[in-house]
């Protein structure tokens, strides 16, 4: 049960992560990342979605 909720609940971040992505600058997302949780993943992700949004950008 404890990794379900684990696993939802970062199902759900990744998706609130996404919106930030979309509509704030990737720094205050990494930024957001970071303070909140920390972790090599969050960081990971972070780095990913700017990189993505970087690609986004400049096709």
């Amino acid at each position: 049960l404890k990794s379900q909720i684990f696993f939802s609940t970062q199902q759900a971040l990744i998706k609130s992560l996404w919106k930030i992505k979309e509509s704030l600058n990737p720094l205050l997302c990494i930024f957001a990342v970071n303070r909140g949780i920390n972790s090599p993943l969050s960081l990971s992700l972070s780095f990913t979605s700017v990189a993505n949004w970087g690609k986004s950008k400049s096709l």
